[in-house]
């Protein structure tokens, strides 16, 4: 009797470390996408650079002449 509850407690013991460890997975994960997806949207919001367009339409038109 003595071993059946050793075993049952190691058996609860350790259920319950890998209980908290999926626990912090699943946190981690969590916080790792929302902060994936944050950097997403701020790359979203950027202004586009005015400047790249305008050399761009100005390359064009060069070729055009020539």
């Amino acid at each position: 009797m003595k071993y059946l509850k050793k075993i049952i407690f190691l058996y609860n013991f350790e259920s319950l470390i890998y209980y908290v460890l999926y626990q912090k997975i699943i946190i981690c994960c969590y916080h790792l996408c929302s902060k994936v997806s944050q950097a997403k949207n701020a790359e979203i919001k950027k202004p586009k650079d005015k400047t790249q367009t305008v050399e761009s339409k100005s390359d064009e038109n060069t070729k055009q002449d020539s």
